[in-house]
């Protein structure tokens, strides 16, 4: 396992800290809780970083910019198509004389 930078010992430290005072202050655990403290830190530590790599990846999810001008083009096709055999059938209509 790859040796703690001295500020990381530092964060450790702390949070060992907090896990033997919240456990009562027992004596003789100091190990159980750097190592509480470690994986604690280290999960934390790859949340953000997984958040930071999930956040791309919702950006390139969003709703293309084009989608919408694609939609209004698409209503408007329909609504032409539906008004064309009204007036085609107008033009077959025979006429009176």
């Amino acid at each position: 396992m790859p040796e703690a930078r001295p500020a990381d010992d530092a964060a450790i430290r702390e949070q060992a800290y907090y896990f033997w005072e919240q456990d009562g202050k027992p004596d003789g655990r100091e190990g159980e809780y750097w190592m509480r403290a470690l994986v604690a830190l280290s999960a934390k530590s790859a949340r953000k970083t997984s958040k930071a790599v999930v956040k791309p990846a919702k950006a390139v999810e969003a709703k293309p910019a084009g989608k919408d001008k694609a939609a209004s083009k698409l209503k408007a096709a329909a609504s032409k198509a539906k008004s064309a055999p009204a007036k085609a059938e107008a033009v077959k209509k025979p006429k009176k004389k």
